[in-house]
């Protein structure tokens, strides 16, 4: 998918998987470009993996609203693709987890094969550890028992133990629901998305009332920590 992270097409290509860009981006009104990301999904061969952002997308800020995930869950559903999910930044759009995380559910409650890669480092300060947690939808307890067995060999592969630390962080803050640590922590991930809010916000009226050319609107219906602003060259 185009624009997005160095790492996503680095990663399958060191494994010798093919990688092609999908369209994402309207650079004319800095904005998702859904109708080409609707017809290229429609387009491309059955059975293909498509990495995808659930929220406050990298490096865009551009994200689909909920009725457009479901248009695409149903293509998905259809052409028998695999989304493969990076949720990096959970609670960056909305300040909620669950509602950034609304369309993997989406997804797979539509029987679309579902992986899902999430980080916790960033919507738990922890971005030093590398925690964080695959997942995989499998359609059957067969199935997933197979899948099951295959990650536990690969992770044996690349190294024999897992760090624990910010693993058992995260695991005493989400089983906290009697002192109000996980409340607290929900409370401080809302806060820190409203902060990106305001800024967005500020910046903008900065470049308004510094009567910068341009519509810096987009700069406010963009989420999460990052912005596409495509400034001509030379500027």
């Amino acid at each position: 998918m185009a624009p997005q992270k160095a790492n996503h097409p680095n990663s399958f290509t060191h494994l010798s998987v093919s990688v092609a860009p999908l369209p994402y981006f309207a650079p004319s009104t800095r904005s998702l470009d859904f109708h080409a990301l609707h017809a290229a999904i429609t387009l491309i061969p059955p059975r293909s993996v498509v990495v995808l952002q659930p929220a406050a997308q990298n490096p865009t800020g551009c994200d689909p609203t909920p009725e457009q995930w479901t248009k695409l869950a149903h293509i998905f559903a259809t052409r028998s693709h695999l989304a493969f999910f990076d949720a990096s930044y959970p609670g960056f759009a909305s300040g909620s987890l669950h509602t950034d995380t609304e369309a993997i559910r989406v997804f797979a409650a539509l029987g679309v094969p579902v992986v899902l890669a999430a980080t916790y480092g960033k919507c738990f300060g922890l971005y030093g550890e590398r925690v964080g947690v695959l997942a995989v939808v499998a359609p059957d307890e067969k199935v997933a028992g197979r899948v099951e067995g295959w990650m536990k060999v690969m992770a044996r592969a690349e190294t024999g133990a897992m760090p624990a630390f910010g693993a058992r962080i995260v695991e005493m803050i989400l089983g906290d629901e009697e002192s109000g640590l996980k409340k607290a922590w929900e409370e401080d991930v809302r806060g820190m998305a409203g902060q990106l809010r305001d800024r967005r916000r500020r910046l903008k009226e900065l470049l308004e009332t510094k009567g910068t050319p341009g519509d810096w609107s987009f700069l406010e219906q963009q989420m999460g920590m990052f912005s596409y602003v495509l400034f001509p060259h030379g500027s």
